[in-house]
């Protein structure tokens, strides 16, 4: 009997065993991970893996990429679910570095649809956007959003295949429907580490999108790699992901010294970097004013090019992280534009009471959105002798006219449907409907908590009425190779200045630049960044020396 039992409870371990193994086999057989080195212009800035994985009734895409040489956003986290029937259910994107975070949110509701995207302080929203059943979320440079197609493509039939797609083509603007089209051209080996992994190569096209190819494994249909070349992006599977780490940029002079500081406020600490020229003071002094990116004091290397050239021609030059950005303290995600003025008005005061400081000489440079803080903080502060504003764009306050021609002046340059128009102005109507119905400081769109006050606060400002008001000498520089808003903005500036009697400002365009004015520098081994353009630091070093340079703080007073 002792023996019957023993074999009894042997066949039971047994047979627990084998449920175990064949459902960690089915498992093993279901999901799948892929790794894939990231390259950009040549030079690898990062890697990524893939997990394609199913339940009973979802199939489920993840993808972490890490990006070490990105200037902002390092981590990017991507998810994509469908069901069985690869119907679309959710996708999502979140990017963060530094304290800086995004996130894209795309839902498939009752009635179509919804999408919302926060965008540091401020987000963008829509909701029933109507779509074909079986439409595929498609984001070009994310790998993970051409698995689902790549599944449904027949290889035995071949030839061209289009797939209705949602394109997500910016984060500050809904999806557009899209026709995807996939064309089988050749059988190609594609060389994996040591490996020959045998593939076919498909042309992706979308109207009036680069054009984009992809290379799948003959034997499991898995994505080998990717590349836009007029993005100079490849994404490459690997088997042993490669260790990115950057080196530290550094510009250094023996003609100033550089010293760490920090900067009070009431309720946060910047932390920044003051240059210092050698020799006896006191100096002229400069500060410099981010825009709304969530960068540090660096700004995309931007203001470090502008630091350097500027002290060594004699100036004190102050640059700081914005508030919840490298060491400084706070919350980039809950600040408002009257914090960005708060911090520039303390960055302002600290530059001038420094010993090293002639505090009737000083002069604000600005950037983007910077700008309007610059000016704010400017005109409550004596000793501010001159402004510089780069590529400046303003908030305007609430007005749909001015949103609605933007979105026509793209629309006309990149092609965009009636249809898309409509859908991208629709987006900024119910946007600013639900930060003007709210008091709240947070309020939540389609699962996302997202930031009102910054928005509403800033539908009160007349920046041009500011504008109107500088009666100290401005320069504007813009780059007419931008693609954004901001050359607009730089020619009504101008316009404005004239317009109230101002005489000493200068609006200068630089056409072979774009709005950061300056070289992008991609080697491979430190953070990608900006170097300021040759012409741009000079015009900005003569437009100081006739400005600001020739009046000392005991023969000056502030126009």
């Amino acid at each position: 009997m002792r023996r019957f039992y023993v074999f009894l409870i042997s066949i039971f371990i047994t047979c627990v065993l084998i449920f175990i193994g064949s459902f960690i086999y089915l498992d093993k057989q279901s999901r799948k991970t892929f790794y894939y080195t990231i390259s950009l212009e040549g030079h690898d800035v990062g890697t990524a893996k893939i997990d394609r994985y199913g339940t009973a009734d979802k199939l489920i895409y993840k993808c972490a990429a890490s990006e070490p040489l990105a200037p902002v956003y390092p981590d990017t986290k991507f998810k994509m679910v469908l069901d069985r029937h690869y119907n679309f259910e959710y996708y999502s994107k979140e990017r963060s570095g530094a304290g800086a975070y995004e996130n894209t949110y795309v839902e498939n509701t009752r009635n179509g649809i919804s999408f919302v995207s926060n965008l540091q302080s401020s987000f963008i929203c829509i909701s029933d956007i109507q779509a074909r059943r079986g439409a595929f979320v498609f984001e070009e440079d994310a790998p993970i959003t051409y698995l689902p197609m790549i599944e449904n493509y027949d290889f035995r039939k071949g030839r061209s295949q289009g797939f209705n797609s949602l394109v997500l083509f910016s984060n500050a603007l809904p999806p557009m429907k899209r026709f995807v089209t996939f064309t089988s051209v050749r059988d190609e080996y594609v060389k994996v580490g040591s490996r020959k992994i045998k593939t076919e190569c498909l042309l992706v096209k979308i109207r009036n999108f680069p054009q984009a190819t992809i290379w799948v494994s003959k034997q499991d249909k898995s994505l080998v790699m990717l590349e836009i070349p007029n993005k100079k992006l490849k994404i490459t599977r690997t088997f042993k992901p490669p260790v990115i780490k950057p080196e530290e940029y550094v510009l250094a002079s023996e003609e100033y010294i550089s010293k760490d500081i920090v900067i009070k406020g009431k309720s946060v600490q910047l932390a920044g970097t003051l240059a210092l020229p050698k020799g006896p003071g006191p100096f002229p002094a400069i500060l410099l004013v981010p825009g709304t990116a969530p960068c540090d004091r660096n700004y995309l290397g931007l203001f470090y090019s502008i630091s350097d050239y500027l002290a060594k021609k004699g100036y004190c030059v102050l640059r700081y992280d914005k508030r919840g950005t490298g060491e400084s303290t706070g919350s980039l995600e809950s600040s408002t534009g009257n914090d960005e003025i708060e911090d520039a008005g303390n960055a302002l005061e600290y530059l001038a009471s420094q010993k090293e400081v002639d505090p009737g000489r000083m002069a604000v440079i600005a950037y983007g959105r910077g700008s309007f803080f610059a000016i704010k903080a400017s005109s409550e502060k004596s000793g501010v002798r001159t402004l510089v504003l780069i590529s400046p764009s303003f908030d305007f306050g609430i007005d749909l006219n001015r949103d609605f021609e933007k979105l026509k002046a793209m629309a006309a340059k990149f092609g965009w449907s009636e249809d898309y128009l409509k859908t991208a102005q629709r987006s900024v109507t119910e946007t600013l409907d639900k930060v003007k119905k709210t008091k709240h400081d947070y309020i939540s769109v389609l699962r996302s908590r997202c930031f009102a006050k910054r928005m509403r606060q800033g539908a009160e400002y007349r920046p041009l009425e500011a504008v109107k008001k500088i009666e100290i000498p401005v320069l504007v520089l813009q780059g007419k190779a931008d693609l954004t808003d901001k050359a607009d903005t730089a020619s009504v500036i101008d316009k404005t200045l004239e317009e109230s009697g101002n005489k000493r400002h200068t609006l200068t365009y630089f056409s072979y630049l774009d709005a950061f004015l300056g070289k992008w520098v991609n080697d491979g081994i430190h953070k990608m960044h900006y170097e300021g353009d040759a012409a741009v630091l000079d015009t900005i070093g003569c437009w100081l020396q006739d400005n600001m340079v020739l009046f000392s703080s005991e023969d000056t007073v502030q126009k």
